[in-house]
């Protein structure tokens, strides 16, 4: 029925070892048979309904006698309950998915007509009963902490030009933990296999890690105009500036950060960040030896 080049998992197997590390879980929670009450919060701890006093569990025989005298077993119906949190996360962390998820606070035609459910009364009163819910374009109210760590150079600027190994190993981390970027990661790794047949593991892993951004950027380069390459993908391939900004001090969240050079030149020798481990249970500092900005 589908293609021979086909993506799709071949069997349930498969589709949970695809699914699992994504975080995409379920909630499994008992139901009354009868649909009256859910077995959560409070009442997870119930064998019988409180509406209609039916039994959690099965009965392969039951009889008013039976009904609630089982304390545990197979429950007789099951809620399967998909977390809308994790969801929504993963569609905002696609800078494409997250702009279509924003289209109807910030692309829509807003006018007396009804072409979307937020056109609705509805949806209106939902933004009016619940403010936080409608305050961005996303439905989901900003973090406390938002803006709360963003930190500023304060003393000893001074513009470095890292040198080569230092800046591929910095981009090249970048581009691995982006997820616009991870159908390139994989289609370079298919690429250096198929090219290479007979090497090791270890060698396709050296050369990924070697080539991928060079590559990636002649890639985007081949393509652009051509196929439709989403822009921050372009910003990326193009790699960082080779010049970044430096200091001897940064100011976050309140708290002021020396490099050890700073810190020498002061009375108190604490840059103020510190370590744990499992070795001790007292946290020691450590010693910051430069501060990067990248762009």
């Amino acid at each position: 029925m589908l293609p021979d080049d086909n993506e799709l998992p071949v069997s349930t197997y498969q589709a949970k070892k695809l699914m699992c590390p994504m975080g995409m879980e379920i909630e499994r929670i008992h139901a009354c048979p009868n649909d009256c009450m859910l077995y959560r919060n409070d009442n997870a701890d119930l064998h019988s309904c409180i509406t209609c006093g039916t039994s959690r569990y099965k009965r392969k025989n039951p009889t008013k006698e039976n009904n609630n005298m089982r304390m545990s077993g197979p429950p007789a119906k099951v809620l399967w309950y998909l977390p809308i949190i994790p969801r929504l996360k993963r569609l905002f962390a696609n800078a494409k998915d997250a702009k279509l998820m924003r289209w109807h606070a910030e692309e829509r035609t807003i006018d007396d007509k009804i072409r979307h459910v937020a056109d609705s009364p509805q949806w209106r009163n939902i933004n009016s009963k619940f403010e936080e819910f409608g305050v961005t374009s996303i439905g989901i109210p900003k973090s406390r902490h938002e803006g709360r760590l963003v930190g500023y150079g304060m003393i000893g600027l001074k513009w470095v030009t890292p040198n080569k190994e230092d800046l591929h190993l910095a981009h090249f981390t970048v581009l691995q933990h982006m997820t616009i970027i991870a159908p390139y990661v994989n289609e370079h790794k298919r690429y250096i296999e198929m090219s290479n047949s007979g090497k090791s593991k270890r060698w396709l892993i050296t050369e990924h890690n070697k080539t991928f951004s060079q590559w990636l950027k002649d890639k985007v380069k081949a393509s652009y105009g051509v196929n439709n390459v989403d822009q921050a993908v372009v910003h990326l391939a193009n790699g960082p500036e080779h010049v970044v900004a430096t200091y001897q001090a940064y100011d976050i969240n309140g708290y002021t950060f020396y490099t050890n050079q700073q810190d020498k030149k002061s009375t108190l020798q604490n840059s103020g960040v510190t370590l744990e481990t499992l070795l001790t249970s007292e946290p020691f500092p450590m010693i910051v030896a430069k501060h990067l900005e990248s762009s």
